[in-house]
């Protein structure tokens, strides 16, 4: 005869209680894991900005802002949240673009241009333009009225600057140097200069040239005269 087999409910109520307690613990657990991810994206996304900005020359943050030709120009993308993944400048002249979050950038041609940043992050895509202007440098135009091939004795050199602003704007430094050390101080259209070193030879000019906005010009007109040697 078999022995009757004894069934312990209260065991099995206990065992039932604790993988209930146990699933309503994972389920908590879960619960709280997935309520911190909301919560750390929401804060992520509070955070988030999407501000790209250029460095005026004052060195305000801004978003339109003029410079000259060939200055150097900073760009940043100001943006956290949207650039971690991918960052995008498009300069807006002749084909050139960066993939550097902060940038510097130069424009040789006067004009205005549409800078467009794009960036990609946990926050999503960022997607702003900023303009700007590029203002002419002065134009240099200097001519020699004398005979360019002079003796060294006597010897006078007188030139004409017929150097111009960009319209709207004026000349308000003038520097020239000659290559045997002489710098020509009085700032007028017509200047002259006998050079004073007896070996004589070929004499270069450097010209620069700064209007009212701040912008400069400069260049060196090599060989530009000959004194023969002294005697």
């Amino acid at each position: 005869m078999n022995p009757s087999k004894f069934t312990n409910f209260y065991i099995l109520k206990k065992n039932s209680n604790i993988h209930m307690k146990k699933s309503i613990i994972r389920g908590l657990f879960s619960f709280a894991t997935l309520l911190m991810l909301i919560v750390s994206s929401y804060q992520a996304n509070a955070q988030a900005v999407c501000n790209p900005i250029v460095i005026d020359k004052s060195g305000n943050e801004v978003t339109t802002a003029t410079f000259c030709e060939d200055e150097q120009i900073q760009f940043k993308a100001n943006s956290p949240g949207y650039t971690s993944t991918s960052v995008l400048w498009d300069f807006g002249f002749m084909g050139q673009t960066s993939d550097k979050a902060d940038v510097q950038r130069a424009y040789s041609q006067a004009g205005v241009y549409t800078v467009t940043f794009t960036g990609v992050g946990p926050a999503g895509n960022c997607n702003k333009t900023l303009t700007i202007t590029i203002e002419e440098s002065p134009d240099i135009d200097i001519e020699l009225i004398d005979p360019d091939f002079q003796c060294f004795e006597g010897n006078n050199f007188c030139f004409v600057d017929k150097s111009t602003a960009t319209t709207g704007s004026t000349i308000v430094g003038r520097t020239r140097i000659f290559s045997d050390g002489f710098k020509d101080t009085t700032g007028t259209d017509t200047f002259c200069h006998s050079t004073q070193d007896p070996s004589g030879g070929f004499f270069d000019l450097f010209i620069q040239l700064e209007d009212a906005n701040g912008c400069v010009s400069e260049t060196t007109i090599s060989d530009y005269f000959y004194v023969t040697p002294k005697l």
